[in-house]
């Protein structure tokens, strides 16, 4: 009874098959356990593989992939690729741009006829042996969703190179035979188990690690597929009667994973863009990783993506005199008229403007935001095409919470600051005052000048004062004057404080006062230079001065 009932499970007995148990005879159908048997999972399982079903998606998925690959190689010859690169896997389209298609569409390119054979080759062999086993519905889900499993897991790990073809599919379609077969291996028949089970996962460890160090192999595609389809195989269930209602739950599942895939990056793709640190001169700042360093259509130095659709920009520069925001802003413009006559700005706030322009046909808005430290003018730029998708992105990580640094030029000064020698504090002084920062400066110009020289170091502190325009700085002057009444020295830097404060009146007379006075030639063409610098004629020659006699120019209190 035990050997009639394991038969009829296994599907070896017709209905009509006539049994004896216990001396009467009967058809098989008119065994009691007849239905219920014919219908467990073990003999549903073993009648799959008495049919022979058409695998329409594996021969349809197949012939595109022909069709497609001969159709494109008179177009490739001719130089018509345009239409073939829109088909790529390309991080920069597929997040930055939206185009979340492409994670299905770069399956269907091909390099050449060894890539297409190889690839068709494993698809005939894992799609026949599921499509039996799962049916139609559910191996096209399962080839469409690692197929775009693998080219997200390419996307992000390797975004600055373009991929094509079906072998995430492929690896998706035999790990996921793999874990069926060891599944259910007792039901399949020995000769379709060399598609399944161990042999299948032989074959896609050996095909998976054999290709994974070759040159110009997407390796991570791999990879995406063949974890996609172990979870996949994991998960389904072959296509019995029994199992129906929980594999049609499955497929909308699957769905709702393809959905997501390639509907996510059209409805959020530049919030998923991964994001690095990058450190400029004075900041430091956030790019999309994959991203290169170029010169973006702006002029402005930066990092950009593949396209040059998009780039983000860091500048930092010292002027000689504070430089305000509309300075910074009109010589931005400027220079961008010389690429766009027509080019435009207008102003966002106090320390932002956007620009638009027109570089060759492509409207581009570079938006801008300065940030003033002292005399060091740092400039965040985003420079995008107008309407680009990246650029609200951009905008967030790059113009609304800079990180400042102290710029290259001062790092090494500002560190003086815990020397013991007046030199070194000084030079900290003098950085950290260029840095905006006066109220830190000044006890460190006090403790130099208390261990040091007094005159070198109010001649660096009026100059920094006057170039910030700093208020005081003409009590400076006066204080430095008084002080240091005989040092030459100190009155050249004082003409040149005037003159940075635009008194330049006082700038002059000052300087021919030193030029006026001038003990000796060497000290007279010192003098001489001086006039020069601040655009004063020189006189033809001094009176007095050099020679003893008494000046025309000297002041009444007799000069310093």
């Amino acid at each position: 009874m035990e050997e009639l009932e394991a038969r009829i499970r296994a599907g070896e007995l017709s209905p009509e098959e006539p049994v004896c148990v216990d001396g009467r005879w009967s058809a098989a159908r008119d065994w009691p356990s007849w239905d219920t048997l014919r219908a467990s999972p073990e003999a549903a399982m073993r009648a799959l593989w008495a049919q022979r079903p058409v695998p329409w998606v594996t021969a349809i998925t197949l012939g595109v992939l022909f069709q497609v690959h001969v159709f494109t190689i008179p177009l490739a010859l001719r130089g018509h690729t345009g239409w073939l690169e829109a088909l790529t896997r390309d991080t920069t389209a597929i997040l930055e741009r939206g185009e979340g298609w492409r994670l299905l569409t770069y399956g269907m390119l091909h390099a050449n006829v060894e890539h297409i054979l190889g690839n068709a080759a494993a698809l005939a062999i894992a799609g026949m042996g599921l499509e039996k086993l799962l049916g139609a519905r559910a191996t096209l889900l399962t080839l469409l969703v690692t197929t775009a499993l693998g080219g997200s897991l390419s996307a992000v790990f390797l975004p600055d190179i373009t991929s094509a073809g079906i072998s995430g599919g492929d690896f998706g379609l035999m790990a996921a035979c793999a874990i069926l077969g060891i599944r259910f291996g007792d039901s399949i028949p020995g000769n379709a188990r060399v598609a399944f089970g161990a042999v299948a996962a032989l074959f896609t460890a050996y095909t998976f690690f054999s290709t994974a160090f070759g040159e110009h192999v997407d390796t991570w595609c791999h990879l995406g597929g063949l974890l996609g389809g172990l979870v996949i195989g994991a998960a389904y269930r072959p296509r019995i009667p029994a199992w129906e209602p929980y594999n049609r739950a499955m497929d909308a599942a699957m769905a709702g994973v393809l959905v997501l895939l390639c509907a996510g990056p059209i409805l959020i793709g530049p919030k998923l863009v991964p994001w690095t640190e990058w450190k400029a001169d004075g900041a430091i700042a956030t790019r999309p990783a994959w991203w290169s360093y170029q010169v973006s259509r702006s002029g402005l130095g930066g990092y950009g993506n593949a396209d040059r659709s998009s780039a983000v920009s860091v500048d930092t520069t010292r002027h000689g005199v504070r430089s305000p925001n509309a300075a910074v802003f009109a010589e931005r413009l400027e220079a961008l008229r010389t690429a766009d006559s027509a080019a435009t700005m207008e102003s966002q706030g106090e320390d932002r403007a956007l620009f638009h322009y027109n570089p060759g046909g492509e409207q581009r808005m570079l938006e801008l935001r300065v940030v003033q430290r002292g005399l060091y003018v740092t400039t965040f730029g985003v420079d995008t095409r107008v309407g680009a998708p990246m650029a609200p992105e951009l905008r967030l990580h790059t113009l609304e919470s800079p990180t400042l640094t102290p710029p290259d030029a001062v790092v090494d000064d500002l560190e003086g600051a815990g020397s013991p020698g007046w030199k070194g504090r000084l030079a900290a002084a003098i950085a950290t005052a260029e840095l905006g920062d006066l109220a830190a400066a000044a006890p460190l110009f006090t403790a130099a000048r208390q261990n040091g020289d007094s005159a070198s170091v109010d001649i660096a502190e009026l100059g920094v004062y006057a170039a910030l325009g700093e208020p005081d700085t003409r009590a400076k002057i006066d204080a430095a004057l008084a002080a240091h009444p005989d040092d030459r020295r100190v009155l050249a830097a004082a003409a040149r404080a005037w003159a940075l404060l635009g008194d330049q009146d006082r700038a002059a007379s000052t300087a021919l006062e030193l030029y006026a006075s001038a003990p000796s030639d060497r000290s007279r063409r010192v003098a001489e230079d001086l006039l020069e610098e601040l655009g004063v004629p020189v006189p033809p020659a001094p009176v007095g001065g050099a020679s003893g006699e008494p000046s025309i120019l000297a002041p009444e209190n007799g000069g310093r």
